[in-house]
């Protein structure tokens, strides 16, 4: 097009003084019909340019958006978004009147009414300056629970609380699930494989045995092996109950009571277990001699019921926050009655006879429940307070 203009300007100059004066003018109109589009176009548009800045500080705000809205419906016509440095240029804006909008992430939005004319395409605004978005919050509340296994550097603490199969049965049940601890038929406790292994409750020896400990008493087992009971700490009354039942016959019920006030904690508990276990075996069995082969063949059923009635009292007194004096009770009263059916027939192959054996029902050591003290004992310990909580 500037090429074109200029040719027009050197043909109507060289030819000027051959033309008249009509086509002369004539000539320049054409020239002027030419150029003034372009030139129209080329003002239509403008820049908007300027900085963000922190209110507080004077920081730049970097990578934050900035747009035009129209201001007569807040369409959108263009954007940019900050430099480093908070400064953002939009170009090609067309004249009118808009709303500039800058926003970042964790300050209050500002925006500014510009507007773009013919005789002033280019607005610089300068800095602009965001406040930090403040939020006020009512209530924060961060909850946690306690790990059920929790490994310190001289023991391993498992929250028997957080176990609900462990409220049944007794600790030797509860030990059965502690990782590293194996307990027999018997009840011989032993830890990764050996049986040297000291038993303590609320971190002082006794000497009842698990069987005895209904498990619904104890809170948590250390590893090497403390098991410490439960204790209420808060100031005033608090109890619980509870009743439970399992498969093959077993039932369990506690009840525990506790008074806490100042340096004194006065608590007690009663717990029933009724528990029966089948046991069942056999043997086969071949005997030669001479010209003699028999044959034993015996079943073996055994049926075992014992129920145990513990009842727990004591005295706490706090004599300083890393010594406490305790008193305890613990009468114990447990029956267990045993028996056991015993089939056999043995044949004699090589003369078929099958000579009576007299199959017998055994019971021990009745067949009516008989009740005696297990332990009854009064403790009295000075030593560092072992808390009920892991």
């Amino acid at each position: 097009m500037k090429r074109l203009l200029a040719a027009l300007v050197r043909f109507f100059s060289a030819r000027a003084i051959g033309l008249g004066q009509k086509q002369f003018w004539g000539g320049m109109l054409l020239m002027a019909m030419l150029a003034s589009p372009s030139t129209a176009r080329a003002q239509a548009s403008g820049t908007v340019s300027g900085r963000l800045l922190d209110a507080a500080t004077n920081e730049p705000l970097p990578f934050a958006g900035v747009v035009l809205l129209r201001a007569t419906d807040s369409s959108f016509v263009a954007g940019a978004q900050t430099l480093e440095t908070g400064a953002f240029v939009i170009e090609k804006v067309p004249f009118g009147s808009y709303v500039l909008r800058a926003s970042v992430v964790g300050y209050c939005p500002g925006q500014r009414a510009v507007a773009l004319t013919a005789a002033a395409p280019t607005l610089q605004l300068g800095p602009l300056r965001l406040r930090v978005a403040a939020t006020k919050l009512a209530e924060v509340v961060v909850k946690g629970e306690r790990a059920i296994v929790t490994d310190n550097l001289d023991k391993k603490v498992i929250d028997v609380t957080k176990d609900l199969t462990a409220t049944v049965g007794t600790a030797v049940d509860v030990l059965q699930n502690v990782p590293s601890v194996t307990v027999d038929q018997s009840g011989a406790v032993s830890l990764r494989g050996s049986t040297n292994v000291r038993i303590f409750v609320d971190g002082k020896p006794t000497g009842v045995t698990l069987a005895q400990l209904p498990a619904s008493s104890i809170q948590t087992i250390e590893v090497v092996t403390n098991i410490v009971l439960k204790k209420e700490r808060q100031d005033g009354w608090n109890g619980q109950a509870s009743a439970t039942a399992g498969t093959g016959q077993k039932y369990n019920t506690s009840l525990g009571l506790n008074y806490h006030k100042g340096k004194v904690n006065v608590f007690g508990s009663y717990d029933f277990r009724d528990d029966w276990r089948t046991g069942y075996g056999s043997v086969r069995q071949r005997t030669t001699r001479a010209d003699t082969t028999v044959v034993l063949n015996q079943d073996r059923t055994s049926v075992s019921q014992g129920i145990s009635h513990a009842v727990r009292l004591g005295l706490d007194y706090a004599l300083t926050p890393d010594q406490t004096l305790t008193l305890t009770v613990q009468p114990r009263f447990n029956t267990q009655d045993n028996r056991v059916n015993i089939l056999s027939t043995q044949t004699n192959l090589s003369t078929g006879a099958t000579p009576p054996l007299g199959n017998a029902a055994v019971t021990s050591p009745t067949l009516a429940p008989r009740s005696r003290p297990i332990s009854a004992s009064t403790t009295a310990a000075c030593g560092p307070r072992r808390s009920a909580a892991s």
